[in-house]
């Protein structure tokens, strides 16, 4: 790989769960995440990864400690719960993926 190529790819972890068919009708019914979709939000992002897909976010930096992880696992189960109040978000599985980003 050029350097050129390796200044293009980037790898980074992302925190979130899989989108199971009631997690997506609890979002497209819910009125808060459909206002948090037109405006510009740091907080939740859909992320397709190997044919599925996930809600969560991605977590910067290149050495990430466990604690960070597991404060960003409980920001995603708040936001869930806050978003999807009908989903019991603490029975949901929260995944820590490494997602290839190319520029």
């Amino acid at each position: 790989m050029t350097q050129a190529t390796e200044q293009k790819v980037a790898t980074q972890l992302f925190v979130g769960c899989m989108i199971t068919p009631d997690i997506r009708i609890a979002m497209n019914q819910s009125k808060t995440w459909r206002q948090a979709q037109i405006g510009v939000s740091d907080e939740l992002k859909e992320q397709p990864y190997q044919g599925k897909d996930y809600l969560g976010t991605f977590v910067s930096g290149q050495q990430i400690p466990l604690p960070q992880i597991d404060q960003v696992e409980k920001t995603v189960r708040e936001r869930l719960r806050h978003y999807c109040p009908s989903i019991n978000s603490d029975a949901v599985a929260v995944y820590v993926l490494s997602i290839l980003l190319i520029s």
